[in-house]
């Protein structure tokens, strides 16, 4: 039967394409019946037969058993893939894998428990489970199953290393443990799985291009840089860029572990996206709504923000993110008021010298281990309290206790909100020493989870760092367990670790 448009079978035929085209109508997709077409175009059975047959004869569907059609479109089995329960809880359960609800090592569930919880039958959660196999999420371990990839699994090619573009000192300093040494431990964890266990660092600032140029498949797996370190000497946007280049040649697949914004690090570097180039990147406006919305739902109506704005950066992200969040989660009359330092001190602080700092940080940590009263279990975590401890009677205290007085005024303000875990125990320093009670009278959350925040049982948001490290891993290896942006980047996804001070205005929870 001919495609006719003048008559009525014609029209109905457009009529259904149409539908087709705008989506409303999936690959896959079973039809109404001939009965409710025919009721809902107003013509009769015939002719709503006569457009099926003109349909199933152009392809647009297919007949299905002894009766029915459905929309066949050219990825019928991709798109019922896409759409089908056991894909469903799979990407439910990659996301909770994703979030850290499960962690490496963590026994998920039995399957008659998650039939249970996902309202279906056990041959799709066999499928769901399958489907993570596949994609090297969870492991099989005797009856049950195990998050994390199984290792070591051989590589597909004779590499062994990797190639940092980076300073040793980048690799080892303290000071950036946040960035550089929770990224690096989940990245070499996951490596060391596969059998790749050597770092070969490349420093930028001293090495020429041609030395990250003749790297090949044959010695090294890929090339990574952690990102700038606040105690480390940077090269300047020249150098790396031309390192950053001359690895986009070699066809290795480059993982970027970008801090705070290309932008905003090194303002004349233009780095484009290729297609074995990764940005490792963190979500800090997505961090502000989530917090900002976590307070909102506590019942909170007039909050604080603090943090050290330098225009468009990370710091300001956060601000704009718990702005959004937390008016979007409450009433309209809700009210955030932000405070920061002026201008001309937040100048002086970053331009302190940091060999002072250093030497500083070098006595406390001998006084440190002469007096061997450790608060923690770990050494180098209880060291980094000291480091935290000294910065936060330094500049920063001096600087926030002003604003944290005009704060404190307001009796409306119900809830503290920090851009950064420093200023939260710093925060919570001065509350304290204010007599201030938390969180009874004052909530108190940060964006960032240290060691110190769990010391001050501080509301934190975690972006799991280790697990940036885990995603930058695979970048290499060549199967991402989620898909990167358009632009090139990948971010993992952080959650709220929700502590003893925060509670709903007026008592605790």
């Amino acid at each position: 039967m001919t495609n006719d448009t003048t008559t009525k079978a014609g029209l109905i035929c457009e009529a259904i394409r149409a539908q087709i085209a705008a989506g409303r109508l999936l690959p896959g997709s079973r039809l109404s019946s001939a009965v409710r077409l025919a009721a809902a175009f107003g013509v009769s059975r015939g002719t709503i037969r006569d457009a099926l047959l003109c349909l199933e004869q152009a392809g647009d569907i297919r007949r299905v058993g002894g009766h029915g059609f459905e929309v066949g479109g050219r990825d019928v089995t991709t798109a019922r893939a896409e759409t089908s329960t056991a894909t469903l809880v799979a990407n439910h359960l990659g996301r909770e894998i994703l979030l850290g609800t499960y962690r490496v090592g963590d026994r998920l569930p039995l399957a008659k428990a998650l039939c249970y919880r996902y309202e279906t039958s056990p041959t799709n959660v066999r499928a769901a489970l399958g489907i993570l196999l596949e994609k090297r999420l969870i492991q099989r371990e005797g009856r049950g199953y195990l998050v994390g990839s199984p290792g070591p699994r051989p590589a597909a090619h004779r590499a062994r290393q990797v190639a940092v573009l980076a300073s040793p000192q980048q690799l080892t300093t303290m000071f950036g443990w946040r960035v550089s040494r929770a990224f690096l431990r989940g990245f070499e964890r996951e490596l060391t799985r596969y059998g790749v266990r050597t770092l070969r660092p490349i420093d930028p600032r001293t090495a020429r291009p041609n030395v990250t140029a003749a790297l090949s498949a044959d010695d090294t797996l890929g090339i990574l840089y952690p990102g700038p370190v606040s105690s480390v000497p940077l090269p300047d946007a020249d150098q790396l860029a031309a390192h950053l280049v001359a690895a986009r040649e070699t066809g290795l697949p480059v993982v970027w572990r970008d801090r705070a914004g290309v932008s905003f690090e090194y303002p004349a570097l233009a780095v484009r996206p290729a297609e074995n180039l990764f940005m490792a990147t963190t979500d800090h406006a997505g961090a502000g709504r989530r917090l900002g919305a976590y307070l909102a739902s506590l019942g909170h109506r007039a909050v604080a923000f603090f943090g050290f704005f330098h225009g468009q950066e990370w710091s300001t992200e956060r601000l704009n993110g718990f702005v959004q969040g937390f008016r979007a989660a409450a009433p309209a009359d809700a009210d955030v008021q932000y405070y920061h330092p002026a201008p001309t001190e937040t100048a002086s602080l970053d331009e302190g010298s940091h060999a002072v700092r250093r030497k500083e940080l070098a006595d406390s940590l001998q006084q440190l281990f002469r007096r061997h009263r450790f608060r923690t279990l770990d050494p180098f975590a209880d060291m980094m309290w000291a480091v935290r401890r000294l910065q936060t009677r330094g500049n920063c205290y001096r600087r926030m206790a002003p604003l944290f007085r005009q704060a404190l005024v307001r009796r409306e303000i119900t809830a503290w909100a920090c851009a950064s875990e420093l200023i939260g125990t710093v925060a919570a320093e001065f509350l304290r020493a204010e007599r201030v009670a938390v969180p009874r009278r004052i909530s108190l959350a940060a964006i960032d989870n240290d060691v110190d925040a769990a010391v001050y049982g501080m509301t934190t948001y975690d972006f799991q760092r280790a697990q940036a490290g885990y995603l930058a891993a695979h970048c290499m290896l060549g199967d991402l367990p989620i898909p990167r942006t358009p632009d090139g980047t990948i971010q993992t996804p952080g959650r709220i670790v929700v502590r003893a001070s925060t509670a709903r205005p007026g008592g605790v929870r």
